[in-house]
């Protein structure tokens, strides 16, 4: 027999049975496009569930310098030299030391790993000990020169070793920061690059200070660890001769003996790609010439001027 279609229950009189709310469709989702597809690796689900952090309100930037302390940076940068001439037998005071050094110390570091060093170095014994080492390189190096650029070195002082009353050896210590140093997993120079910019700080403060430095690069790295009873696992980045001088020259000493001349700006800003040389708010220019390290003939079109300088 057929059974009686099934029947809601009547209410009871006088009870009033709300009308449903319609529902709100449920949206299907649509097929991943397979251009966006990423690998469930590359997802970082640490924040999920957890609500976003609300926009930070936009307002003005950081404040730079007014326009005399930018000029005062800008100035110990572009009047630093390489002195190797001029020293004076002046003591260096302990607090101007002092204050050197904490600007050296104050220098960024990749993975904050800090891998400098400061040796600071006052005996006359070890300063002609170091001294006898540098002419010996020096020395190797002049006997690898062509006869006319041989000649030209000979005249050259290369050193103040023994005419400055401190010397100062920066160190890199490949090992500061554990094995696991932030930044140095895939470049591992990354600890002696550090330690040149504690050298750039130390030079400009020095400037600063009235102390001229001057970088001696005629050295056996591993006889000069050997020669200052250093750690043998550590990298030797700049030996610094620093003390008082007559005067700071307009130009790098250098190029006042003819050895170099500086190159413009505008021949080593690229824009975007190597080659497509351009100075902010310039048009690209390929240049595919190569200038000569010793030739300052060659310019790229347009204001090869604007990016000529007197500091080194």
């Amino acid at each position: 027999m057929p059974t009686a279609p099934h029947l809601a229950p009547t209410p009871p009189q006088g009870v009033t049975v709300p009308a449903e709310e319609p529902r709100e469709a449920t949206a299907v989702p649509a097929a991943p496009d397979p251009e966006l597809a990423q690998d469930p690796d590359d997802l970082d689900t640490r924040g999920a569930g957890v609500d976003a952090a609300p926009a930070r309100p936009a307002g003005p930037a950081a404040p730079g310098y007014d326009d005399a302390e930018r000029e005062a940076v800008l100035k110990v940068m572009r009047e630093r030299r390489d002195i190797r001439n001029g020293f004076r037998g002046d003591p260096i005071p302990h607090e101007v030391l002092l204050r050197v050094l904490e600007a050296a110390h104050t220098a960024p570091s990749v993975g904050h790993s800090q891998p400098w060093d400061f040796v600071v170095i006052r005996s006359a014994d070890t300063r002609r000990s170091m001294h006898e080492l540098a002419m010996r390189q020096r020395d190797a190096y002049a006997k690898s020169l062509p006869k006319g650029r041989a000649k030209q070195f000979k005249e050259l002082k290369i050193e103040a070793i023994l005419d400055t009353p401190v010397n100062i050896v920066v160190t890199a210590d490949p090992t500061r920061g554990g094995r696991h140093t932030l930044g140095r997993h895939t470049q591992p120079q990354m600890a002696p690059y550090s330690s040149a910019l504690a050298v750039e700080n130390l030079w400009l403060a020095a400037r600063a200070e009235g102390l001229g430095v001057g970088w001696v690069s005629f050295f056996d790295e591993r006889e000069m660890v050997r020669a200052l009873g250093l750690p043998e696992h550590l990298e030797v980045v700049a030996y610094l001769c620093v003390g008082y001088v007559d005067e700071f020259p307009d130009e790098p000493e250098l190029m006042q003996a003819g050895w170099s001349k500086r190159r413009p700006l505008s021949w080593v800003v690229h824009e975007e790609t190597y080659g497509r040389r351009a100075l902010p708010g310039e048009d690209p220019t390929t240049c595919s010439p190569r200038p000569s390290h010793r030739s300052a003939r060659w310019t790229p079109r347009r204001s090869a001027r604007r990016g000529s300088g007197r500091s080194a």
